[in-house]
Order: C-alpha cells, then sequence, then structure tokens
C-alpha cells in the first residue's frame, strides 16, 4: 500500500527549507539527496514504490526547488536533521 506524500518547512538558521516525506516513521528511514540542478520531485516515482516500506525523506537544497535561497550558506548540523528524521543523533 503506497502511503501518502506530505509537503513540509522546517526552518534552520532563519531560512525555510521544503522537504518531502512519506511512509510509516517507524520503519527504516532513507534520506534522498537530489543532485545538481535538481529538486527532490526527482523522487516521486521512488515514492510510490518505495513507501510502504520505508519511511521516505527528501530535501530540496537551499536555492533549489521549493526552499528558500540565501546570499550565505545556511548553516545546519545533525541536530536539525534528526528534527526531520524523527530519530535520535548517533554519538
Amino acid at each position: 500500500m503506497e502511503h501518502p506524500t506530505f509537503y513540509r518547512t522546517i526552518q534552520i538558521d532563519g531560512h525555510s527549507i521544503f522537504y518531502r516525506e512519506a511512509g510509516a516513521k517507524d520503519a527504516p528511514t532513507l534520506l534522498l539527496l537530489h543532485g545538481f540542478p535538481s529538486s527532490s520531485r526527482m523522487f516521486e516515482p521512488l515514492f510510490a514504490r518505495l513507501s510502504d516500506r520505508y519511511h521516505l525523506v527528501a530535501p530540496d537544497y537551499p536555492g533549489f526547488g521549493h526552499s528558500d535561497c540565501s546570499q550565505r550558506r545556511p548553516r545546519a548540523d545533525l541536530g536539525d536533521a534528526t528534527g526531520i528524521l524523527g530519530r535520535p543523533a548517533c554519538s
């Protein structure tokens, strides 16, 4: 059974970062990172095929897709990513 895809944003260092998410949060998580120049939209076929077995997260890099564009490089660390993934950071 295909799970619905949710379209969300998270604020990281004052920038709105867009991401797509599907699948059960208790399933193994796959973080899908797009290439250049592209966006998370390139993973739509994978979302349809894998969301029944995996928790899928595909962000748009700053300046791509629906994420904010910035003149400076936004700061992001593992703590920011774990908020999206719903998993604690590894130590």
